[in-house]
């Protein structure tokens, strides 16, 4: 009797198919772990190496919000403690000039005598920081843009400044011709006396520790316009009246790095 013959059954062609399956995991297995100790094997070129260990890692950096103490430099007057030339000779025709981030002259003070003190104009008393673009400004003889204010915050400190005395000798004396602080030859007037201001950030809270404090100074003007010009004892004396005033702080956006 012959015996039947039967076809492939489902579960035939599924158990080849596992065994395949089987098969092909191992040799996925043992690639796998041929190919992962390949890899522990794999090293960066020397050259990138010895780059990276001299590369440190930059502190990240933030945005601080910190207040600046404001300060703010007013001329008061003068005094002319002894005029120039002999006193019977005449009185002196006074002006200053303010040096600073402008150049700014004052009003001619007339019939100055010694022992006599004068006040400086509202609209030309800030010395610094003066308001405006504007780099010169001639107020010797008054009248449309001959005055000037400060700037309403103003300024950081440090402060830095020189004040020049002249005695009106010429009308044809202009600015900035003398008024450079230094020695010009051929001046037409005559140099009385100056003085330089300077204050770090220390000095100044020290003088002024709160908002709104003012601290009055009174300098004695030096008659030497320089060492060439100096020794003589018939220079004349000349008080120079100022004020600092310590403003509101000011924020300032500043970057820093965190350590």
């Amino acid at each position: 009797m012959r015996k039947p013959i039967y076809a492939p059954t489902v579960f035939g062609n599924n158990y080849y198919a596992k065994q395949l399956v089987a098969v092909c995991t191992t040799l996925m297995c043992f690639c796998i772990l041929g190919c992962d100790s390949l890899i522990k094997d794999v090293k960066p070129l020397s050259s990138v190496t010895k780059a990276l260990e001299h590369l440190e890692e930059l502190p990240p950096r933030i945005a601080i919000h910190n207040l600046q103490p404001m300060f703010k430099v007013e001329a008061i007057g003068f005094t002319a403690v002894d005029e120039t030339g002999w006193d019977w000779a005449g009185s002196d025709e006074i002006y200053a000039v303010w040096h600073s981030n402008v150049i700014v002259s004052t009003l001619i003070q007339g019939d100055v005598d010694s022992g006599d003190s004068f006040d400086f104009h509202s609209l030309q008393s800030c010395i610094y920081p003066i308001a405006g673009d504007t780099l010169i400004i001639d107020g010797r003889y008054g009248g449309e843009d001959s005055g000037w204010i400060c700037k309403e915050e103003g300024a950081a400190s440090p402060i830095q400044f020189s004040v020049v005395f002249y005695e009106d000798d010429s009308p044809w004396t202009h600015i900035p011709f003398c008024f450079s602080g230094s020695i010009v030859k051929g001046c037409e007037d005559q140099f009385v006396g100056k003085y330089n201001g300077v204050w770090n950030t220390k000095e100044l809270l020290e003088i002024l520790p709160g908002i709104g404090d003012i601290q009055n100074f009174t300098v004695r003007l030096n008659p030497c316009e320089g060492p060439a010009v100096c020794g003589d004892d018939n220079f004349s004396d000349y008080d120079f009246h100022f004020r600092i005033v310590r403003m509101a702080d000011k924020e300032v956006l500043r970057q820093h790095s965190l350590q």
